[in-house]
């Protein structure tokens, strides 16, 4: 972003859900056996999209895709940060991701992508962090095991839910453990 973000980190009380860990009813956060329940991932290479290992796949009719980012020293197959988004935005285009039988990808708490930020507001609660900029928003929420406690289980760094607005449409989710 330039110079003109803002920055507001809320204090207020608001709603808290806490993380998540499924997509479409399937855990993808320090789960193993995640190419089980998505098959299509398993003879997948690597992304190029991000800075992380990551495997890509797209939804059934190929708008929109599910990243699984791996950090260094995880065990195989074993992510800590998930990417939903629009295919149009990969850095890779062209590329022919594998395909799921999967319409759209939802979070567990029913956040799906072409959301309005009301409604996320509305699950979610207030973020504590906002960033502005034209006519892009971002929500982002941090959550620690000192009040999260199936957070220590995972020991890893503080866990957290970004969500990206394009004119008051949610156009990117990104959840996961930050970069130890």
């Amino acid at each position: 972003f330039a110079s003109n973000i803002v920055i507001s980190y809320i204090q207020s009380a608001h709603i808290d859900n806490g993380p998540i860990f499924y997509i479409n009813g399937k855990q993808v956060i320090g789960n193993p056996l995640v190419l089980n329940d998505f098959p299509e991932l398993s003879n997948e290479t690597l992304s190029e999209d991000t800075e992380y290992p990551s495997k890509i796949i797209v939804s059934k009719n190929g708008e929109t895709y599910m990243m699984l980012c791996q950090y260094e020293g995880n065990a195989q197959n074993v992510y800590c940060l998930i990417m939903i988004g629009y295919v149009s935005n990969l850095k890779t285009q062209g590329y022919d991701y594998p395909k799921t039988t999967i319409e759209h990808f939802d979070l567990e708490n029913g956040i799906k992508l072409g959301d309005n930020y009301k409604h996320i507001i509305d699950i979610q609660g207030h973020p504590h962090e906002l960033y502005k900029n034209a006519d892009t928003t971002i929500t982002k929420y941090v959550y620690t095991e000192d009040k999260y406690p199936i957070l220590k289980g995972y020991n890893m760094p503080p866990y957290f839910m970004r969500f990206r607005f394009i004119s008051d449409v949610l156009d990117e989710i990104t959840f996961g453990f930050e970069y130890p």
